[in-house]
């Protein structure tokens, strides 16, 4: 069961009922939150209780239990919550069928990315029919309440489900798969990883190649979607060749606002053939250090470049 509450208030993507013979249980609250788990006999889950895990940062608290069940673990286990807040909580139990996301991990809001899911049943189980019929996909927000389809493509490998989506909100996101298997049984699962949706971003000039003695200009772009943000900023340079004292140590921008940044790598005109000078931009918001982003554009030293002219034929 996937449980995702806000402000005391609760949404249930997924509420299913779990026959296994282990169970893994996580959940995640931030802000003025407490959230408690109760087993079906009225005892709240806790440091006492065999398999329990707890771990607490400035900003969130997450409680883990993990534990072999049996008979007398049947029945209904409930959550209690309380303040104001948002938490999420995920339940998993031992199944045939397992469900892994393939896709991409991080993407920027507003723009289309790739989301996939490999699922399948495990190799040597008894399963008959345990071939999804249908499926579908949704991506389910960590940091808020948010769950956005994903638009499945005929365009896959078999056992891969995928397409496209399409996030307006940064945050944190799981990818949920949930559907119909050719047995007639329902299915949901949901992949642990997280995918993170970013803000901003960087682009760079890409490789490229340049002869010794020569000089090469580098561009790097750094472009915020999100609410006004402050960077720091760092360039680096493998070999030493780039100049990087021209980037300042950071930048502050609005929403919608983009910065682009040249600089000159300046290859030695002794510099060895098959040499490269690797030139890293990394950009990390002082608000959340988790969200650094960084891109790199290589140089490689060759003895001759090529050079097109047109041809001109009369």
């Amino acid at each position: 069961m996937t449980t995702l509450g806000v402000d005391s208030s609760v949404v249930c993507p997924t509420c299913v009922t779990e026959t296994a013979v282990s169970l893994s249980e996580t959940i995640t609250a931030l802000g003025g939150v407490t959230v408690e788990l109760i087993d079906p006999d009225g005892n709240v889950i806790d440091d006492a209780t065999p398999g329990y895990q707890q771990w607490q940062t400035s900003t969130r608290e997450m409680q883990m239990l993990f534990e072999t069940v049996d008979s007398s673990d049947a029945g209904t286990w409930q959550l209690r919550v309380s303040g104001n807040g948002q938490y999420a909580v995920n339940l998993f139990g031992s199944s045939a069928l397992h469900m892994t996301s393939v896709g991409q991990h991080t993407a920027r809001v507003n723009t289309p990315f790739q989301a996939g899911a490999f699922i399948t049943a495990e190799e040597g189980a008894s399963c008959s029919g345990c071939t999804p019929s249908t499926v579908s996909l949704t991506l389910v927000g960590l940091d808020n309440t948010q769950t956005i389809p994903v638009t499945i493509s005929g365009n896959t490998p078999p056992a891969v489900y995928g397409g496209s989506a399409t996030v307006p909100t940064p945050g944190l996101y799981r990818l949920m798969a949930e559907g119909v298997l050719e047995n007639g049984s329902q299915f949901v699962r949901v992949d642990p990883t997280p995918i993170r949706v970013r803000a901003h971003g960087v682009s760079g000039s890409g490789d490229d190649s340049a002869v010794p003695g020569s000089t090469r200009s580098l561009s790097f772009e750094l472009s915020n979607d999100g609410a006004a943000a402050t960077f720091d900023l760092e360039l680096f340079s493998e070999m030493g060749w780039t100049a990087t004292d021209s980037i300042p140590d950071s930048v502050t921008l609005a929403a919608g606002e983009s910065v682009v940044y040249t600089v000159n790598a300046v290859i030695p005109a002794d510099a060895q053939i098959g040499s490269a000078e690797e030139s890293v931009f990394v950009a990390v918001p002082q608000d959340d250090l988790s969200a650094v982003v960084s891109v790199s554009a290589k140089t490689a030293v060759v003895d001759y470049q090529r050079i097109f002219l047109p041809l001109v034929i009369r």
